[in-house]
């Protein structure tokens, strides 16, 4: 192996390293998303047994609050446009978006375990080349 290919191998290294952290980043922000959609089905199936809610009003606030029609959920639906939807109907869609979100979560686990087996080989043939350009500086030393 020459220097051009140990600076290319070393260039891919980064790549692969760099791929790995946003892989990881993206991890973070579905599991974000994923237990907001989890605290919203749980709020959901409160509501249907309770009709007293606790209502965030910033800064660590809450009020308690009635709930006036526990049947019904108002949704976005994209475009700052809102409906009105059965609550049972919004949970099971929750739920449906939670399944496809653990699915993304375990493709993306996947993803990053591929990458790092790939960047570990990459590490281990530069660290091998590394060994051995070492052993020849050191036998041309010796002579």
């Amino acid at each position: 192996m020459n220097e051009e290919e140990i600076r290319q191998k070393l260039a891919v290294l980064e790549t692969y390293n760099q791929q790995i952290q946003k892989l990881q980043e993206e991890l973070v922000n579905i599991g974000l998303m994923k237990n907001e959609i989890n605290k919203a089905i749980e709020t959901l199936e409160g509501i249907k047994e309770n009709d007293e809610v606790l209502f965030p009003i910033g800064a660590g606030a809450f009020v308690k609050a009635k709930v006036l029609e526990k049947d019904k959920v108002i949704v976005g639906i994209g475009a700052n446009i809102f409906v009105d939807k059965n609550i049972d109907e919004v949970i099971k869609e929750f739920k449906k978006s939670v399944e496809d979100i653990e699915k993304a979560e375990a493709k993306g686990k996947e993803q990053i375990e591929n990458t790092i087996k790939v960047a570990r080989k990459i590490q281990k043939e530069l660290e091998k080349e590394l060994a051995r350009i070492q052993k020849e500086q050191q036998e041309q030393q010796q002579k």
